[in-house]
């Protein structure tokens, strides 16, 4: 049978949303997924990707559902539905699925396989409720194919890796196309990466002449690969690896097509290179794009396009940088709205700045994905880091060597203290390690949020009195810690003396330079990021002074590092410090390349590629491993306006029409959230005299 039908045959009163002909809505839906598809070049069938839009809403053409939309009788489920339309003319479980689950999440093959080749599934049943939806609906399910159909999905003892890579190609156009038409969007322009501006780095920095060297070397190394492919850019702290990996993407993209997306992990390190980023492409081309970067915008005043990078976080610009958990919940995040921006990857140029920042037991099955999504859609990744992580094998762009190749061997030296010490005891540690404590500015990072808070305290009363001593954690809002790091940055610029203690929040890519540095210990790669703060430019002749010991909580009688880190990792960087006690800056790649070995040997992967594999589709490991997922959400009342937010929200009917207002506040109120575990808002409430307002499970200080 012809496929002789198009969603303009449906009745012209039937809505899809309030303001908007079903029809209208379907045909608007699949033109917006085939210029994505066109426009990124998604090996995707444009026969199944039509067919997966124009049914995926049919189910709204039910009279329960329309009279919902009028505000009369309950809310209909329409996705399950419309998934029958789907098979009834692809025949194929894939696509049906993917309309079936465009407004909740995506689930196991198991349950796929329980539900299409379920007892409950069978033509006659389904036949019957499609006719009762669209009576001249043209295409019938027939037994024999129904039955075929579930006899193959029963047979089916896995899911293989392109049945995974076809589902989350379909899922992403599709609802990446729905969302914008539902908010709007009616056409896409085309943006391609602007033409690269060129920046120089500090002009009063001494390695200068060596940072142009480097860059000039990669550069060069980049512009001779094949592309696609996965190559790695291995750079000290201070080397500039920043601009040159965007200036490598620039020129890639310039020759090959494609967007430039650059993952970090951490929202402070976005913001920074963010506005880099901004200053070689310009800040129309830029999306800076963490959980706290659209809290400023009033979404209702937003051009529907501007509210679709707002709303769904969706990837528009032709650079984008954004955090590594955004773009690992691009690849594998189960819910539909963390999936649209999968297509985004394909011909694209992507950035992983600090992959170490992934746990180790990720990596193996990681590594696997990268190099199947660059070779099925020609994805080039650029892994950036100074310590290169064991994830995937990819050519090295930067020279050998390229440590000792500087006019000076060291900007630090690290020491490591054997034995495990009293938290007390650091201020007097510091004083007999540190020959300069006084006269230079200092940085001490700790393990836990406690700790830090202590030592903060201590050092206000030793240090104090030579300079200001300022504090960061993650008890601390958004709001707050930026505020802490422009003054930070500002008392830099100007050469004051000052003093940081901070948890690891400061670790990776933070732009700050100390004379000297204190780490609590923790794994090796860490104790390198933070000693990539030391002499960062080398503004100081002689090397800066990296101390490292253990810290025991006396109350527990335990490591303050054991309440955050793996034992494999704190063993293999106890006994490779313990070989090393005294080493300097250009002896860190071998050091922590025995690191990696070693933690690699000793952890076991968690099955990333298998479990895909095998159709375990909803169940892939999430980049940060929850330890504390009790954690509560607090807003705390920094200034005026929390208030107003709080009762604007708590006021709001939570329905449709509220959704952009809703989703507006709650990012304003990201500025003011710490997370907290439930045994501290108990301790708190019974010392402060302070209001709680408790709303299912989550209190808000105020």
């Amino acid at each position: 049978m012809e496929r002789m039908w198009s969603p303009g045959s449906l009745r012209g009163d039937l809505k899809s949303h309030p303001h908007r002909p079903l029809r209208d809505h379907l045909m608007s839906t699949y033109n917006l997924a085939a210029f994505l598809k066109e426009y990124h070049q998604v090996p995707v069938e444009e026969e199944t990707l039509k067919w997966v839009c124009w049914t995926h809403d049919l189910g709204k053409a039910h009279e329960a559902f329309q009279s919902y939309l009028k505000g009369e009788g309950k809310k209909f489920r329409h996705a399950e539905p419309a998934s029958w339309f789907t098979l009834s003319v692809t025949h194929d479980v894939i696509s049906a699925e993917v309309v079936r689950k465009h407004h909740s999440r995506i689930c196991n093959c198991e349950e796929l396989k329980s539900y299409w080749a379920g007892d409950d599934f069978n033509a006659d049943t389904v036949n019957r409720n499609i006719k009762e939806i669209l009576l001249d609906w043209p295409f019938m399910l027939s037994e024999p194919k129904v039955g075929a159909l579930q006899v193959k999905l029963l047979l089916k003892d896995a899911f293989s890796s392109e049945e995974w890579l076809r589902f989350r190609m379909l899922y992403s156009l599709f609802i990446a196309a729905d969302r914008m038409d539902a908010i709007g969007v009616r056409k896409i322009d085309k943006s391609l990466v602007p033409n690269w501006k060129g920046k120089t780095f500090f002009v009063d920095a001494p390695l200068n002449e060596w940072r142009a060297e480097v860059r000039s070397l990669c550069v060069e190394a980049a512009n001779k690969v094949k592309l696609p492919g996965i190559y790695s850019l291995s750079l000290p702290t201070g080397s500039g690896k920043t601009l040159i990996g965007l200036e490598i993407a620039h020129n890639w993209v310039r020759k090959a097509g494609g967007n430039i997306i650059y993952a970090l992990p951490f929202i402070s390190i976005v913001e920074q290179n963010a506005q880099v980023a901004e200053d070689v492409f310009g800040e129309e081309a830029v999306q800076e794009d963490h959980s706290l970067a659209y809290a400023n915008e009033d979404l209702e005043e937003l051009a529907p396009e501007d509210r679709m990078k707002s709303l769904f976080r969706y990837w528009s610009s032709p650079v984008v940088v954004t955090t590594l958990v955004q773009l690992w919940e691009s690849i594998f995040g189960p819910r539909a709205n963390q999936a649209m921006n999968f297509h985004k990857l394909s011909k694209a140029v992507v950035i992983l700045d600090e992959p170490q920042a992934i746990r180790p037991q990720l990596w193996k099955g990681f590594g696997k994905v990268l190099s199947f999504l660059s070779s099925r859609l020609g994805t080039t990744f650029l892994l950036m880091t100074a310590t290169k992580p064991h994830i995937v094998e990819g050519e090295e762009l930067a020279p050998q060597g390229v440590v000792t190749v500087r006019p000076c061997k060291s900007r630090y030296k690290c020491r490591f203290l054997d034995g495990v010490h009293n938290l007390d005891d650091l201020p007097l540690m510091l004083k007999r390690n540190i020959k300069k404590l006084h006269e230079g500015s200092g940085l001490v990072v700790l393990n836990t949020k406690r700790s830090a808070l202590k030592v903060y305290e201590m050092l206000k009363d030793t240090l104090g009195n030579k300079a200001p001593v300022f504090f960061l954690s993650r008890w601390m809002t958004p709001k707050h810690r930026k505020e802490i790091l422009r003054e930070v940055i500002q008392m830099e610029r100007e050469n004051d003396i000052r003093y940081l203690v901070s948890t690891q929040v400061v670790e990776a890519g933070v732009d700050l330079n100390f004379d000297w540095v204190f780490r609590d210990l923790g794994p090796l790669d860490s104790i390198i990021q933070v000693a990539g703060r030391c002499n960062r430019h080398f503004l100081k002749e002689d090397p800066g002074d990296v101390l490292v010991a253990e810290l025991k909580d006396l109350e527990m009688n335990k490591s303050f590092s054991r309440y955050v880190y793996d034992d494999v990792l704190l063993i293999a960087s106890r006994e490779i410090l313990g070989q090393r006690p005294l080493f300097e800056e250009q002896d860190t790649v071998e050091i922590v390349d025995a690191y990696f070995s070693a933690i690699l040997d000793g952890l076991m992967p968690e099955p990333v590629w298998e479990d895909m594999e095998k159709g375990a589709w909803s169940d892939l490991p999430e980049l940060i491993e929850r330890k504390n997922y009790r954690d509560i959400p607090l807003y705390v009342e920094l200034d005026t306006k929390l208030k107003e937010l709080l009762d604007e929200f708590f006021s709001m009917e939570k329905k449709l029409d509220n959704l952009v207002r809703i989703r507006g506040i709650a990012r304003k109120l990201q500025e003011y959230r710490i997370d907290v575990p439930p045994k501290d808002i108990d301790r708190w409430s019974g010392k402060l005299k302070t209001n709680f307002i408790v709303e299912g499970e989550s209190p808000v200080l105020y």
